[in-house]
């Protein structure tokens, strides 16, 4: 009796767990939908400079997950920003970006909130090869 109770509640803690997991991988899909869809309706579209020094790589299975800082240097007020963005990819797009030569990697951001930007590093790589 005692040992039929304690696997009830190992089975309901579980369930509760699995549960709880299930709700935050929603509710984070819902929030990065929700950003992107942001993005979309107010775009605003610039061509930013990779920097060579900031590409770093992480090891995910037969890939590799490939992070970036691309620098955007505006005229009008004479200030650079930085958008930081990952993807996916293999080891000889990672050699490429790491190379040191000129790559224009395109970030859209919303007008009205330019801290919820997306940089478009799939696209770089694609033009790339």
């Amino acid at each position: 009796m005692i040992l039929v109770a304690l696997g009830e509640i190992e089975m309901n803690f579980f369930n509760l767990i699995s549960c709880c997991i299930a709700i935050i991988s929603w509710l984070v899909f819902v929030a990065v939908y929700w950003k992107s869809q942001q993005i979309k309706r107010n775009a605003v579209y610039i061509n930013a400079e990779l920097v060579p020094e900031l590409v770093r790589v992480i090891p995910f299975f037969r890939e590799f997950i490939i992070k970036v800082v691309v620098a955007y240097f505006d005229p009008q007020t004479g200030k650079t920003t930085l958008y930081k963005g990952s993807t996916t990819g293999y080891w000889r797009q990672y050699q490429t970006l790491k190379n040191g030569e000129k790559i224009l990697v395109r970030v859209v951001y919303d007008a009205k909130n330019p801290s919820n930007y997306q940089v478009l590093l799939r696209e770089a790589l694609i033009k790339i090869w």
